[in-house]
């Protein structure tokens, strides 16, 4: 999910309050790992967000992932293909998407 600000990208994480209400239900809105996996869990057939465990806000690569808004076991398993969701991260790949060249 992506909030707009007249000449600013959202840099809300997903996992937060605001925009996982839809699909988490947490009485922690501070529990982002916890959040992120209900999201995961979810029958949303789409979730966009920013964040990265290997980038800072500034699109450059960290040192030391980043892990609080998401267990690194749940990063692994869907960025290595072992959930039900298509996981995207590069512009070739949203533009593929776009296009409905989209593998399940």
């Amino acid at each position: 999910m992506q909030v707009r600000y007249p000449h600013k990208p959202s840099d809300t994480l997903y996992s937060e309050a605001s925009p996982a209400a839809w699909a988490a239900h947490n009485k922690d809105r501070d529990k982002l790992q916890d959040i992120s996996r209900e999201m995961l869990g979810s029958a949303f057939d789409l979730v966009m967000a920013a964040g990265h465990p290997f980038y800072d806000n500034d699109h450059q690569k960290v040192d030391t992932p980043d892990y609080s808004f998401m267990y690194e076991d749940d990063y692994a398993k869907l960025s290595g293909g072992e959930t039900d969701w298509n996981y995207f991260e590069s512009n070739d790949d949203f533009k593929k998407m776009a296009q409905g060249d989209v593998k399940p």
